[in-house]
């Protein structure tokens, strides 16, 4: 009999030192909650994202670049003026001996121009980079509100299931205290309860890290609990294979930048061959006295390189290298793109029939086999071992359920990131 109820006393300390450990996580102390929906969320990423911060200061070191290339170089200065005179045996005679000259830089083969429209083209890339980034926070903050939705539909199944558990062992303590039912069926209720709340306590830390990622994605304080809403009834209607890929050729940002690459060789090109042509340096020497023959003198100043061995040809030879291999980078691209719009096409759609088969009649069932399965069996219609067989259907479709919503609506996003455009609609 001491056996008896010191394992008794054991079990229902147990019971009552894991107890609260879900109720604690669905209420922590300090934190704000924040209820939001999907497309609030995303204007808050576009707007407060760092990230999106971090990429935009691209778009303005480009501008930056062409700033340069449009400035005119400086020109440059010589003055020259004796250190020591051996006629005179003197150290810095300097009005003995005095060159002043003036210099600047012609370029006569366009080279200026040429690297400015590079600049321009370098803007525009830096540009469709910075959309590719947006695209793919959306992507990732798309992931991220729809796994927390379903993580949190999760943890209202547990909570549901695991109240039932309680009042149905505080119920059977008292019967027990009676001698009405056996102590094994306690056991067994309780050893259940540990097994199912063990799984809400690992819900609840995917929970907490969905809440983490999401916090920083929109730019949250640590203490913000946020609240996502519904988005399980988005679909996408009356779309094509032809149509989404035509979509994801004009949207995707990374495919334009694939195409720019050849504008941006090419261009690259032309540099190289502007700057195979010499440069001339202008001069003008207002003052020169005693370093010719001719006191004072002024002259004109005319300097050029003579191309016979440096003709810029590895810059040439290089740029026609990189347009070829841009060409190629650009046709392995469109048939990766090809076959990744397909398939998550096909994904989308085989995700949205399997969801179609959980019908709202169907979990309607579900959930009233779970609650007369406890009738029938505190009416002791039915054995105990078919109680659990009830409850573990219930909670085994339940979480099925939610786990081909969460298919769904990964696919959905899959989907939208290919072709580079929301389709995504309210039905």
């Amino acid at each position: 009999m001491k056996i008896y109820w010191s394992t008794r006393l054991f079990l229902v300390a147990t019971v009552l030192s894991i107890s609260p450990i879900l109720g604690s996580s669905q209420e922590s102390p300090g934190r704000t909650e924040i209820q939001l929906s999907f497309d609030q969320g995303k204007r808050r990423l576009l707007k407060e994202s760092l990230k999106v911060l971090a990429e935009y200061y691209q778009i303005n070191l480009a501008k930056v670049e062409l700033q340069a290339a449009k400035t005119w170089g400086n020109p440059l200065f010589v003055w020259n003026a004796d250190m020591y005179s051996h006629e005179w045996n003197e150290y810095f005679h300097m009005g003995n001996q005095t060159l002043v000259q003036v210099e600047y830089v012609v370029a006569v083969s366009g080279v200026r121009i040429q690297t400015i429209r590079q600049a321009n083209l370098e803007i525009e890339i830096a540009e469709h980079a910075f959309r590719d980034v947006v695209r793919g926070l959306v992507m990732e903050y798309s992931e991220s509100y729809g796994n927390l939705y379903i993580l949190t539909e999760k943890s209202k199944i547990y909570k549901v299931i695991l109240e039932k558990y309680d009042r149905l062992i505080a119920s059977y303590e008292k019967r027990l205290d009676l001698g009405v039912i056996s102590f094994n069926d306690l056991v067994r209720l309780r050893s259940e309860y540990i097994s199912i709340n063990s799984e809400a306590n690992a819900n609840q830390n995917e929970i907490l890290e969905e809440q983490r990622n999401l916090n920083s994605l929109l730019n949250f304080p640590s203490e913000t609990v946020v609240i996502p809403g519904e988005r399980s009834n988005v679909q996408i209607t009356g779309v094509e294979f032809a149509a989404a890929l035509d979509s994801a050729h004009t949207n995707r940002p990374d495919f334009q930048i694939a195409q720019k690459n050849i504008s941006y060789y090419e261009q690259s090109l032309r540099v190289e061959r502007a700057e195979a042509v010499p440069t001339i340096n202008l001069g003008y020497q207002p003052r020169d006295r005693g370093s010719n023959y001719v006191r004072p003198y002024a002259g004109l100043v005319f300097e050029m390189d003579m191309p016979l061995f440096d003709r810029n040809q590895a810059g040439i030879q290089r740029a026609k290298i990189e347009i070829d291999q841009s060409k190629t980078m650009l046709e392995i691209f469109e048939n990766e793109l090809d076959n990744e719009v397909f398939s998550a096409l096909l994904q989308y759609l085989n995700a949205k029939e399997n969801l179609g088969s959980y019908t709202a009649d169907f979990i309607s069932d579900i959930d009233s086999l779970s609650e007369s399965a406890l009738d029938n069996f505190q009416k002791q219609n039915i054995s105990l071992l078919q109680f659990l067989d009830y409850q573990q259907v219930y909670v085994d479709t339940r979480m099925q359920f939610l786990d081909v919503k969460a298919r769904y609506l990964s696919t959905l996003n899959h989907f939208n990131f290919c072709i580079g455009k929301d389709l995504s609609s309210a039905n």
